[in-house]
């Protein structure tokens, strides 16, 4: 398990803990959409514009807690963005009409997006001083979290209702939250340009292709989070305590080859793994559009899984190794825009379901994945390096070509 992790010590274990009670949250809210669409009486249109809210809040937090966290680092947001968080299900369990909902979700959205750019910040800085890659493993603890509580969350549901469901994620995220705010990693080898950088936009075109890459790469991922759920209820006459299966079975994918990514990069490169994951991605999306049968539905799940596991961490990766760009400047921007695309696109499609049906939309998911297997390229930078390589390489690329 050490070959597998790498070193854990308290500051890891703290980041991790974040990643897993982060994915929790999106995880205990994916099988409450149908219930909680039933309740308030909800059309597709009306639920699509509700995420939308998660959207735009996260759009609006997450520029900010990225320059906030550019300047003057992780522990701070993560702190307050995370507690605050925490309210978030539970409120969504008792609002009692459309634009109520569509207030908290706007909230929601925005501490956890921006708890979520803080996060993968902290892993920077934990790799900075241990050394040791471990931003897609981080990733993988994100994946277990979504799983456990989409596996338990049917039946949280089930057993407690709506309210008792909110509650009951709420103490679990608490009481692992206050465990690992005391252990997160301080800022720790930085430069006083570094501890200061000016923030504005990049000169150069690569962090912007990355950033298209995060985009087309977490798109997908984002219509499984929102919407496997209902297109297995109502298009493949799958039961709502079992709805949440598809994206469980994406989450388990996700997480077995999150904890592999870091290690897969190291042997066969960003570039390779990330064309692999790409077509992987693809042929469990055909699966999930081409077959009526929930089973094979399911499965098509996994395979996506499978290939959108590393995805967004290798965009993640080669942003923060950009040469001549502050990673924290580089990583805010890139997570920006992988995060509005995971929050905004899928209330976007689900217009597009209402016109025609689920499995139009999962139709078009690997035309999104095709943008990414065209701009393997712009991970090159991914590759885990020593300092002196950093340098090196910043030494010998041209600046036209950086």
């Amino acid at each position: 398990m050490k070959k597998i992790l790498g070193p854990m010590p308290p500051a890891r274990i703290a980041v991790s803990i974040l990643f897993f009670i982060n994915g929790m949250l999106i995880g205990a809210w994916a099988p409450m959409i149908p219930t909680f669409k039933a309740r308030l009486d909800l059309t597709e249109s009306q639920i699509g514009l509700i995420i939308l809210a998660l959207g735009f809040g996260s759009l609006i937090s997450m520029p900010f807690v990225g320059a906030f966290v550019a300047r003057n680092g992780t522990r701070l947001p993560i702190k307050y963005l995370a507690f605050i968080c925490s309210f978030g299900i539970p409120l969504l369990t008792i609002v009692p009409e459309f634009w109520s909902a569509v207030v908290v979700m706007f909230l929601f959205g925005a501490t956890w997006a921006g708890m979520d750019v803080a996060m993968n910040s902290n892993v920077i800085e934990v790799e900075k001083q241990h050394r040791f890659p471990i931003m897609s493993s981080c990733h993988g603890f994100w994946s277990i979290g979504a799983l456990v509580s989409a596996l338990i969350g049917g039946f949280t549901l089930s057993l407690f209702g709506e309210v008792g469901h909110g509650l009951f994620w709420q103490v679990v995220f608490l009481s692992l939250f206050f465990y690992a705010i005391p252990r997160l990693q301080k800022r720790v080898g930085l430069s006083e340009e570094e501890e200061k950088p000016k923030l504005q936009f990049p000169r150069v075109v690569l962090p912007y292709l990355l950033g298209v890459v995060a985009l087309f790469s977490v798109v997908p991922e984002g219509m499984i989070i929102d919407w496997s759920a209902l297109f297995l209820n109502t298009e493949r006459g799958v039961s709502i305590a079992w709805a949440g299966t598809g994206f469980a079975a994406t989450s388990t994918a996700m997480a077995i080859m999150r904890f592999s990514g870091d290690h897969l990069r190291k042997r066969f490169g960003a570039e390779q793994t990330l064309r692999f994951s790409v077509v992987t991605a693809i042929i469990g999306f055909s699966l999930i559009t081409l077959s009526s049968s929930p089973y094979v539905a399911v499965f098509g799940f996994f395979v996506s899984g499978i290939g959108l596991a590393n995805l967004f961490p290798i965009a993640i990766s080669a942003a923060g190794n950009v040469p001549n760009i502050p990673g924290g400047i580089a990583v805010s921007m890139v997570t920006t825009v992988g995060y509005g695309g995971i929050l905004l696109a899928p209330p976007l499609f689900g217009f597009i379901a209402q016109t025609w049906n689920y499995t139009v939309v999962y139709g078009i998911m690997p035309f999104c994945l095709l943008i990414v297997f065209f701009l393997v390229w712009t991970v090159r930078h991914a590759d885990t390096r020593s300092d002196e390589d950093l340098a090196e390489t910043e030494n010998a690329i041209p600046d036209g070509d950086k």
